[in-house]
């Protein structure tokens, strides 16, 4: 999954953490991708719990 300003041969492209579909927290669900950072990946999600109400979601990358 490409962000914007990223390339096929972007050396530090990673894959995504969480795919499509993906619940996180018994409340939101991933609906794509958004962008990508150094130490982090946003993603828009749908809130489960209210109708008609997407959020964004950063997750970070794992440190180690």
């Amino acid at each position: 999954m490409l962000t914007a300003g990223r390339t096929e041969s972007d050396a530090t492209l990673e894959p995504p953490l969480l795919d499509p579909g993906v619940v996180v927290g018994e409340r939101y669900e991933v609906e794509c991708m958004l962008g990508a950072g150094t130490f982090a990946q946003v993603y828009r999600a749908k809130d489960l719990l209210v109708p008609d109400h997407s959020v964004s979601l950063k997750i970070s990358r794992d440190p180690s």
